[in-house]
């Protein structure tokens, strides 16, 4: 957890750059409801869980590949209290991001709730990517049909209390990330890079 954090978007993104080494592009920033309602307007997700196991929010989940609603995929990367490892908070996480591009990728346009989309990108969606970029993307994807490889990473850290001025030096429990884990990231963000402008050639 960074102090810069705390006031808002841009500083955040300059210091994962920094700590990070590279450079962010886009981002998108979605809230509880805008989450709920994109799972809901792409009918639901298939996301896997590692193991079983049930949440604050009085909902279950079994080894293996569970079909959620908006509410109850948000429970499922919400739910911390009952998984014994920060790690699988993170691994649900990203099980979730890899669904949600699945089923976009997997379904027609036509068969979404558009309006039920265009409200949530009016209402509860703040991105830097401009109309006209998102639009090209989404053509893009029509036309040419185009398989996504996500790749995926988990910081690790360790726990600790610090005071941090965002919050009149009130101690909070903080991550402080291990540098062998930075820098194990930024070899495999190098990776990924230098494979994408060979493909380019």
């Amino acid at each position: 957890m960074c102090e810069m954090s705390c006031y808002g978007i841009s500083p955040l993104v300059k210091t994962v750059e920094g700590m990070l080494d590279t450079k962010i592009d886009y981002y998108i920033r979605l809230n509880f409801k805008g989450f709920t309602a994109l799972i809901d307007a792409v009918g639901g997700v298939d996301v896997e869980a590692r193991e079983d196991f049930q949440t604050d929010w009085h909902t279950s989940y079994k080894k293996g590949i569970n079909h959620l609603d908006g509410a109850e995929a948000l429970a499922f990367v919400r739910e911390r209290h009952h998984l014994n490892r920060p790690e699988k908070v993170s691994r649900n996480r990203i099980e979730m991001m890899k669904a949600i591009v699945n089923q976009l990728l997997g379904k027609s346009i036509l068969e979404m709730d558009s309006e039920a989309l265009y409200q949530l990108f009016k209402k509860n969606i703040y991105t830097n990517m401009s109309a006209g970029e998102i639009l090209s993307l989404v053509r893009m994807q029509v036309s040419d049909h185009a398989d996504w490889d996500v790749k995926s990473v988990i910081l690790k850290g360790n726990g600790s209390r610090k005071e941090l001025s965002a919050y009149n030096n009130h101690p909070l429990y903080v991550s402080v990330p291990k540098k062998s884990s930075i820098k194990k990231i930024q070899k495999q963000i190098q990776d990924v890079c230098k494979l994408e402008k060979s493909s380019d050639l």
